[in-house]
């Protein structure tokens, strides 16, 4: 919350549910400064389903983030390029590299071996959690169903919406979903 703050953020939205009460007493000492709104959930709805009820209340593109994602982007500007290349989901995606520790076998259509190559190193842009929507998708999550962001992804692009990405370096993304990645980031 700090992170969308200093760019100009303080209308926050949390959908919650499991330690509802708790929670909400954390957020309860923020709440001079912060506009904080709770969505109970009477049941799980997952990482997508809660949003449903922003759907008609919602008048312009939503920031989403889960709670476990600590990003250092330019929220701005990816506001900017979303408005820009007129997306209706924009992925904030992270460049992570992984090194294979042993011979890739490349195989042809024959499942004869072509070439070994030795330890390589694969990038991917891994989903890091951080989403800017346009309210109209909200329209696509199912009401009172359990949806995950990744279903609504799929349901956005199956119905024709311009899903795009918006990149960050390894560097920019910390996932804290784990103890262990937790207590790594807290001993930082």
């Amino acid at each position: 919350m700090e992170r969308f703050t200093k760019d100009g953020i303080k209308n926050f939205y949390l959908t919650i549910h499991h330690k509802s009460e708790m929670i909400k007493a954390f957020f309860n000492e923020k709440r001079k400064s912060l506009k904080i709104n709770f969505i109970e959930e009477k049941k799980p709805l997952g990482t997508a389903g809660g949003l449903r009820k922003f759907y008609r209340k919602a008048k312009e593109d939503l920031f989403v983030i889960n709670c476990d994602s600590l990003i250092d982007a330019d929220l701005l500007n990816i506001l900017f390029l979303h408005k820009k290349k007129k997306q209706d989901i924009t992925v904030v995606a992270s460049s992570q590299n992984y090194k294979v520790p042993y011979g890739a076998c490349e195989l042809n259509g024959k499942e004869e071996l072509v070439k070994i190559n030795e330890k390589p190193k694969i990038q991917y842009f891994v989903n890091t959690g951080l989403y800017l929507i346009n309210n109209q998708v909200l329209k696509l999550i199912p009401k009172n169903k359990n949806f995950q962001m990744n279903d609504l992804i799929q349901s956005s692009i199956n119905n024709k919406c311009k899903v795009g990405i918006y990149k960050i370096s390894q560097k920019k993304w910390r996932d804290i979903g784990q103890l262990e990645d937790y207590k790594k980031f807290i001993n930082f």
